[in-house]
């Protein structure tokens, strides 16, 4: 190597911390969702649940900040659907960004664009973890190429912009994985190049040694629990992690790790404290008492619980780029064919597979893409990193002069140029993604899967154009409606209709006479067949890669 080039330690100190830094800028730049701030870049448009979210979140931390113990357990035992710590972050980071930069409209209660910061840090922090993961496992194209992935997987970054528990949970479980993969490596460089055969702990480990990782693993488990219940994927790719690789310890280690879990999980849910099995117990089973939604696939509605089996693996696999998914194939062979032998891919692996597995058995419900089980896609990242460095350690191996530091980082953005493009085709509506392997949305629609997210198409700027067509005072109607408040929250977010004083109902609610516009987002299993598709009496349309996503109808 050249002594005037620089060394891989220059480059390996820098890359994934400023990558991350990139991310959080980048994502903040564009949360706005109605018009919170004009002039700034849009967000995705105001979700279904966002404002559940945010409003118990800053109830939450109102007591908080206030010392209010009593309080908090009060107002946490009305909010029972959701562990507490997500909202709770959300609120916080609401307050401080509130202070910080002020909505146009300063009698609005709360802000969605202020909460929505609180999952930006949260998603930039897990880009960095994943980054330093990587590469001080695999090297520095490995810990390059897993942070890129998941930055570049519009699907997971469209989710880093909203006020919801997704980040948070991902970021959790990715922790507790990564608590017990850590160990699997055996100290290297600074460089981040590994000298040696990376190993896991020998099952003949030393007990401190072993509870020492059961501790730290049951306590980011404990987190988990407490964000979402996604978290309950942990105990079985845990499970059966332990009894593939400890064998007879298995059983002592996995009561160590369940038992720190549990403690975090009741010690910081104070709604359980008056009666913790009964109302953890209530809290686990309770989705077997939730209302039913509808699921548009295979150009149909269908019942979440009737969803066919390979809904979860259609999704997952047209819902990450291409490239991306080649290379976290290769980077999850080995644990395919030697899981011994690699038991930190392996466990990531499981991470991946066992959600969709469990969303595949008939009965379970699942719906909204891939939002259930979004937790799969930092592991299967960090496979992707081990797959960019498995390849470039080939190309390596036939011409010498790839070694070198700067065709490194030509790689990761040739990497970056090359998948990113659904990034920008999609913005700021992320969650729309689909892969070449169905010609993207157009194509995905064509398949007769899902077309629009709860609302993201309702952007900044459609609405502003909204309040540019519908006159001052008159009344909008909405469709479609999921719950009785949906319209209210909107419109108290939506700055540029509440400045016209635009009245916003339920399509169908109006008076005869008094409503000839209609705002609708693109969800057809809730929508007349008249209104699936965009037609010449729309006056205002957002569109997705050429898909409609929300509009404004002219109906009478």
């Amino acid at each position: 190597m050249n002594s005037s080039e620089p060394s891989p330690i220059h480059y390996s100190r820098g890359f994934v911390p400023l990558l991350s830094l990139a991310v959080l800028l980048l994502t903040c730049f564009a949360l706005d969702p109605a018009g919170d701030r004009p002039g700034g870049w849009e967000g995705p448009g105001l979700t279904l649940d966002e404002p559940f979210h945010v409003a118990q979140g800053i109830q939450l931390a109102g007591r908080v900040f206030a010392g209010d113990l009593a309080g908090f357990r009060r107002v946490d035992s009305q909010l029972i659907d959701h562990p507490p710590l997500g909202r709770l972050w959300l609120g916080v980071v609401h307050e401080f960004a509130f202070l910080a930069a002020p909505p146009v409209d300063p009698a609005v209660p709360y802000s969605i664009r202020c909460a929505r910061i609180g999952s930006a840090l949260l998603f930039a922090l897990t880009v960095w973890r994943l980054g330093c993961f990587a590469q001080q496992s695999w090297g520095f194209v490995a810990g390059g190429g897993a942070a890129l992935a998941l930055t570049l997987m519009p699907r997971s970054f469209g989710h880093g912009h909203l006020a919801s528990l997704e980040t948070p949970v991902n970021l959790c479980y990715l922790q507790c994985l990564l608590a017990v993969a850590e160990p699997a490596l055996r100290s290297t460089p600074s460089g981040g190049r590994a000298t040696a055969p990376l190993r896991f702990i020998d099952p003949s480990a030393s007990w401190p040694i072993l509870i020492r990782v059961a501790c730290h693993a049951g306590f980011w488990l404990g987190l988990a629990l407490l964000t979402k219940m996604q978290a309950v994927f942990l105990p079985v790719i845990l499970a059966i992690w332990a009894l593939g690789w400890l064998r007879a310890r298995s059983v002592p280690w996995l009561l160590v790790l369940g038992g720190v879990a549990a403690a975090v999980f009741l010690l910081g849910w104070p709604h359980l404290w008056s009666d913790p099995f009964q109302l953890a117990w209530r809290y686990f089973t309770r989705s077997t008492e939730r209302i039913s939604l509808l699921v548009w696939y295979q150009g149909r509605p269908v019942p979440d619980r009737e969803v066919p089996w390979h809904y979860p693996w259609v999704v997952f696999s047209l819902s990450v780029p291409l490239g991306l998914q080649l290379l976290g194939f290769i980077g999850g062979l080995q644990a395919l064919r030697s899981p011994r032998k690699f038991p930190a891919e392996t466990l990531l692996l499981l991470g991946v597979c066992v959600p969709l597995l469990i969303f595949s058995l008939p009965g379970v419900p699942v719906y909204d893409g891939e939002r259930l089980f979004s937790v799969v896609y930092p592991p299967w990242a960090a496979l992707i990193g081990k797959g960019a460095q498995v390849v470039y350690g080939w190309c390596q191996n036939r011409c010498s002069e790839l070694g070198r530091p700067r065709w490194q980082i030509a790689c990761l953005l040739l990497l970056g140029c090359t998948q990113g493009v659904g990034l920008l085709r999609t913005a700021p509506c992320w969650l729309q993604y689909y892969n070449l392997a169905c010609g993207g949305l157009p194509g995905a629609v064509r398949l007769g899967l899902s077309p629009g997210y709860w609302g993201d198409g309702l952007t900044s700027q459609l609405l502003s154009d909204v309040a540019r067509q519908v006159p001052p005072g008159s009344t909008l109607q909405l469709a479609p409606v999921l719950y009785p408040a949906q319209c209210d929250e909107l419109l108290r977010q939506a700055y540029p209709l509440k400045e016209r004083r635009i009245r916003l109902i339920p399509r169908g609610t109006a008076a005869p006479g008094e409503s000839v516009f209609t705002l609708l987002y693109n969800r057809p299993e809730y929508l007349p067949v008249e209104l699936q598709t965009a037609s010449p009496d729309w006056v205002s349309i957002r569109s997705c890669e050429g898909v409609w996503q929300a509009g404004l109808l002219r109906e009478h």
